[in-house]
């Protein structure tokens, strides 16, 4: 070889995330994270109806703030990023 031949390189990566590609890890680590919160959300309140028994005002008034916080993020748009 000539001295401004590069040595040839390893073969090819032909893996499907390619080269430099970013490892999956913090995204299964979100995605456990997010489906474990929803879970919590979700059975949280038969357990505080069962806690709340004797005050079905609290309930309601827990399940109506719970309820105006998901509409209020579902129909609200995101703020635009970036410049």
């Amino acid at each position: 070889m000539s001295r401004g031949t590069p040595a040839p390189g390893p073969a090819a990566d032909t893996s499907a995330a390619g080269p430099g590609a970013m490892s999956r890890v913090p995204l299964l680590a979100l995605c456990l994270t997010e489906i474990t919160s929803w879970g919590v959300l979700y059975y949280a309140f038969p357990a505080l109806a069962a806690w709340l028994g004797g005050y079905p005002h609290m309930f309601l008034a827990l399940t109506g703030a719970a309820l105006a916080a998901l509409l209020a993020t579902g129909t609200t748009p995101p703020r635009p990023s970036g410049r």
